[in-house]
């Protein structure tokens, strides 16, 4: 696996999108060089600290600044500073030395001035330690031999033996065994520390946790008699609701006979009333009949009395005649007629009333 292109924008003194390209090797078969040369000034070293960074570099030292907005373009005359630092390097992996199915391999690493930072393997995104796992499997890291900078060589035989040991280990492939070994005890500790936090804890909860089993112990018994006396409920009611539902219904039948019973008095109430108009209407003709009798009577008497005078009056008539020597027959017919036709129309009267 080898670089073979790179594309830099708004890093450092890159503002706009600068690419460039690696021959890499002209023979299959032997192992090239590539130099980036030029006079001071021109990006030389900013282009080893570009494909340093995009390695994974987090030395603010080794890439020749202070703070991690230094590497992004940072303005000039003529164009005004960015937001934004892009790299990224194209791996010829036709060899497959890179554990990926993949010939060509693109890391691309970007900053953003709010401190956000992004790693991309072929536009996806992983973290940091995928990217130096990556590149220790390929033996291809940020601190080895496969980019050279200036002064590099003397600073390497300057270097302490530790800082050797980094490059050798770099080199030979061990780094991705350490970076894995390194994160394994890392998780240890923490697993450890977390281990520890938990037995601490778990002392000082174990007196409440009987606690809480006690209540918890406490509450299953109470769901449990709640339960029993939801179904005692449950039973009591659905009693109390036949009991009920069987006297409404008694209710109902003893309603209907009732309304019955109402009817048939009402019938005869109805009989009775007629009966009672019918009475007072008899007793009402009673009145009128005694009535009639006693006008009858009354008329009867009067027409007795009338005969009763007829009769003194003619008595009394023929003694004056005689006492007087006169007898007037004209006149008596007269006398008589008007007395009879009196006691005729008395008759007729009577004769009404008996009808």
């Amino acid at each position: 696996m080898f670089l073979e292109k790179l594309e830099i924008q708004g890093f450092k003194s890159f503002a706009n999108k600068n690419t460039l390209v690696f021959p890499g090797m002209l023979d299959k078969n032997r192992r090239g060089i590539t130099a980036v040369v030029g006079p001071n000034g021109s990006g030389k070293s900013n282009t080893a600290d570009a494909i340093r960074w995009a390695l994974g570099e987090q030395s603010m030292k080794t890439l020749r600044g202070k703070k991690s907005e230094d590497i992004i373009f940072s303005g000039s005359d003529k164009k005004g500073r960015l937001g934004m630092a892009e790299v990224s390097l194209y791996f010829n992996n036709e060899d497959h030395q890179a554990p990926i199915d993949y010939n060509q391999v693109v890391l691309t690493r970007r900053l953003y001035r709010d401190g956000d930072s992004e790693y991309l393997i072929n536009n996806s995104r992983v973290r940091l330690s995928d990217i130096q796992i990556f590149l220790a499997k390929a033996s291809f890291g940020q601190k080895t031999y496969s980019v050279i900078g200036q002064g590099m060589v003397e600073g390497f035989l300057n270097t302490s033996l530790v800082e050797r040991k980094e490059f050798f280990d770099e080199a030979t492939g061990v780094k991705q065994f350490q970076i894995k070994r390194d994160n394994s005890l890392n998780k240890l500790i923490n697993s450890y520390e977390n281990l520890n936090q938990a037995k601490m804890l778990l002392s000082e909860i174990d007196p409440r946790l009987k606690s809480l089993t006690r209540q918890v112990n406490k509450l299953k018994k109470r769901d449990e008699i709640e339960i029993e006396l939801k179904k005692l409920r449950l039973n009591y009611y659905s009693s109390l609701w036949q009991e009920i539902n069987n006297k409404f219904n008694q209710f109902n039948k003893q309603i209907i006979i009732t309304e019955k019973i109402k009817l048939e008095k009402e019938k005869k109430l109805i009989t009775i009333e007629k009966e009672i108009e019918q009475q007072k209407k008899q007793s009402q003709d009673t009145t009128t009949y005694n009535q009639w009798q006693t006008e009858l009577a009354q008329l009867e008497s009067e027409r007795d009395d009338f005969v009763k005078q007829l009769a003194k009056s003619e008595a009394q008539l023929e003694l004056k005649l005689e006492a007087k020597g006169q007898f007037d027959l004209a006149w008596l017919n007269n006398k008589k007629n008007e007395l009879a036709n009196e006691i005729e129309k008395l008759n007729k009267e009577i004769v009404l009333i008996n009808n």
